[in-house]
């Protein structure tokens, strides 16, 4: 690894914890923009009557977590929209517990994830199956290439393709089984 990877890298990785500490973090982000994003260079492809700073883009996202449970709350609104519409996410999760067959077996089965509220879904690389209509590639948030596979929370601006519901993702050392319940309003039906 180069100087400049392991400068970029040290902030994500800790040495020192181990991995039965309970300690609670708090994570909070919050983004406005007054500026829409365009990827048109012209000034005929830009629109000109969203310029409005009365309106701007809010994104808010704070997170608790330690290592097994994680909890968040996202307000999303985009520029021009008013709060009546804006995207107001909840979530929580309980991950990496191992489970117990009484005699039959110790930690025959982990609890990868089990999610309340909003999740994403993901397999296959996204060609089986992925929830969610914000794109962005290997977007974890962390900024590095990490791909979210499987049930995660979802603490992202998708808004239109959610899952809201219950999430279980269990595996072992042979097979991984994810089982999801969803109920979310759509604003249309496409091919019904």
């Amino acid at each position: 690894i180069s100087y400049w990877g392991y400068k970029n890298l040290i902030d994500f990785v800790d040495f020192d914890s181990s991995s039965d500490s309970n300690e609670i973090h708090l994570r909070y982000s919050g983004l406005a923009r007054t500026i829409p994003i365009t990827t048109n260079p012209d000034d005929d492809g830009t629109i000109s009557e969203l310029y409005d700073t009365n309106n701007p883009e809010i994104f808010s996202k704070i997170s608790f977590y330690n290592n097994k449970i994680k909890a968040g709350v996202v307000y999303h609104r985009n520029m021009g929209e008013s709060s009546e519409v804006a995207i107001k996410k909840f979530t929580s999760s309980l991950e990496a517990i191992p489970i117990s067959l009484g005699g039959i077996c110790n930690d025959c089965f982990r609890l990868d994830r089990f999610v309340a509220g909003y999740f994403t879904a993901s397999f296959g690389q996204g060609l089986v199956f992925e929830s969610g209509d914000y794109f962005s590639p290997r977007r974890t948030g962390y900024g590095f290439s990490k791909r979210a596979e499987g049930i995660r929370p979802d603490l992202g601006r998708s808004s239109q393709y959610v899952l809201r519901g219950l999430g279980l993702q269990l595996s072992n050392s042979f097979v991984r089984g994810a089982f999801f319940i969803s109920n979310h309003p759509r604003d249309a039906i496409i091919n019904a």
